[in-house]
């Protein structure tokens, strides 16, 4: 009986080892230009996979990317924005000072501002499971 009962016990935990291994979020973004990538922060996320549902709460955007490393860029040059899962929608925003607003939609790419300075993107994705907040740091620079 003693076999049968160490069996169990160990069937048993790796069962909720490989349930706590399979908890899904949402998938990072790549964000590069034609030669550098961006650090890129996951924000606040609300995801189901299944019968598991999560649901995160993080600072804006502004604050996510203070630590990351920025993708520095010349103006007007185009940025892309990768998924290995395509979500549904993208609404993209600058974030300066704890404000801001998603409100450019993007289908891959974005182009930078043409005025010199630092900015914070936060970019809102939909997918079939959820929907997420992504946030990195890019510098409009006249030269690199």
């Amino acid at each position: 009986m003693k076999p049968f009962l160490q069996l169990a016990v160990g069937v048993l935990t790796l069962l909720v080892l490989i349930s706590c291994a399979s908890e899904e979020i949402p998938p990072l973004p790549t964000i590069t230009d034609t030669e550098e990538e961006a650090g890129v922060v996951r924000g606040s996320y609300s995801w189901e996979d299944g019968d598991r549902a999560t649901t995160t709460n993080a600072p804006s955007p502004d604050i996510l990317v203070s630590d990351q490393k920025e993708l520095v860029v010349q103006p007007g040059e185009t940025i892309y924005v990768t998924f290995p899962e395509a979500p549904l929608e993208q609404k993209l925003g600058i974030w300066k000072y704890g404000s801001g607003s998603f409100q450019t939609s993007i289908d891959g790419s974005y182009e930078a501002p043409k005025e010199p300075g630092e900015y914070n993107y936060g970019l809102f994705s939909t997918w079939d499971e959820g929907t997420a907040i992504f946030a990195w740091k890019i510098i409009v620079a006249e030269e690199r």
